[in-house]
């Protein structure tokens, strides 16, 4: 199945981002590189916080006795109806969990769109005509 191109901004664009952020995520505020984990209500806990949490504590937030340690990785995103331009201010720095949560109303359309698109097809594909 053919991909997407990728459609990724330049680099003196990300360095300029990451300049202007400081590099952290401008939502949250979390350092490039950062390592710790992230609770069931999706809150961050530094690596270093973890060693002094109980046994018990650490079930009650993470569901488990040993959390999964990840390090966050700062990634720019295109602002939502920004120009297309390369203008840094309609760009953002963002980690991970901050650019999926900006994103999820557009992937729950596009995804409904796409299932709607996919069950159209399938019906025409059966020989019967839509239905609306």
């Amino acid at each position: 199945m053919p991909t997407k191109p990728r459609n990724d901004p330049p680099p003196e664009l990300r360095r300029a981002v990451a300049e202007r952020s400081g590099g952290h995520c401008e939502a949250c505020g979390l350092a490039h590189h950062a390592r710790g984990a992230r609770d069931q209500a999706r809150a961050w806990h530094p690596e270093a916080d973890l060693g002094g949490y109980s046994r018990d504590r650490l079930r009650q937030l993470f569901g488990e006795a040993a959390p999964r340690l990840i390090r966050i990785v700062l990634t720019v995103r295109r602002r939502p109806q920004a120009p297309d331009d390369h203008d840094p201010q309609h760009y953002e720095h963002l980690c991970q969990h901050c650019y999926h949560v900006r994103d999820r109303d557009l992937n729950v359309a596009r995804r409904q769109q796409t299932m709607h698109e996919s069950r159209v097809q399938a019906t025409l594909d059966a020989g019967q005509p839509p239905l609306f």
